[in-house]
């Protein structure tokens, strides 16, 4: 696949799914403070975020500002938003009961 990180390879790496999902949550943004806050309640490790922020912010998922404080805000992108919802309906499709 000529070195480029493909969707599939993205969406199985552990901490994707959980850091959108989040994001989406917390309202498409948040603090950083509270979105770890908010990973550690999920039983998640920040480590699984780490190994998946750089694919996100390559691929234009997440983003990052600095509020007025100057403390770091994660922002799940319309694209992230959009990626989201295309997998939940897939996880919706593949729910359904098999017709006869």
């Amino acid at each position: 696949m000529d070195g480029k990180l493909s969707f599939f390879s993205l969406y199985r790496k552990r901490g994707f799914g959980l850091t959108i999902e989040i994001l989406s949550e917390l309202g498409a943004e948040a603090e950083e403070s509270v979105f770890f806050s908010a990973l550690k309640e999920k039983g998640s490790y920040l480590n699984e975020y780490y190994r998946v922020k750089k694919d996100l912010l390559k691929k234009g998922l997440i983003k990052y500002r600095l509020n007025e404080d100057y403390e770091k805000v994660i922002i799940l992108t319309q694209k992230g938003s959009n990626l989201l919802k295309k997998i939940k309906d897939i996880e919706e499709i593949l729910s359904q009961p098999i017709e006869e």
